[in-house]
């Protein structure tokens, strides 16, 4: 999927807005924030698998799944706004932000290396959480 949606995404942006349309291109960043995107992506798609390991049912991994993409960043934002005066903030470590921060222009400083250790980050911990539960399953 994301083999189809980079070209496309560049080709139909090329063709809408021109080449570089607000003067920040640069060939080593972009590439850095396809690779973060990318590995975001990937991030994302451990927690669902892990979430979906967890239930070991498809309906319930389905609704949870819906939920955490929909309803969980919404609830961190929330948590934010709430403990936000005495500077805790939980969402920029979502991977939802990381994803929005790398893809946008200009890129912020420090959104590459944030997004690539965020990602990291997310997939082994549900790449842990997921062999745990899949050992601690009965798997006939």
């Amino acid at each position: 999927m994301f083999a189809v949606f980079n070209p496309v995404v560049l080709i139909s942006g090329t063709i809408f807005l021109g080449f570089d349309p607000h003067g920040v291109f640069q060939p080593a960043g972009f590439a850095g924030a396809l690779v973060t995107a990318w590995l975001l992506f990937i991030a994302y798609v451990a927690v669902l698998v892990a979430i979906a390991t967890l239930l070991r049912s498809n309906g319930a991994a389905i609704a949870t799944n819906i939920c955490l993409v929909s309803i969980f960043p919404t609830l961190l934002q929330a948590l934010d706004f709430l403990f936000g005066r005495i500077g805790l903030k939980i969402f920029p470590v979502w991977i939802g932000e990381k994803l929005s921060s790398v893809t946008s222009l200009p890129l912020p400083s420090g959104a590459v290396m944030a997004g690539i250790f965020i990602a990291i980050l997310y997939v082994i911990a549900a790449g842990a959480v997921g062999i745990y539960l899949f050992k601690k399953h009965d798997v006939k």
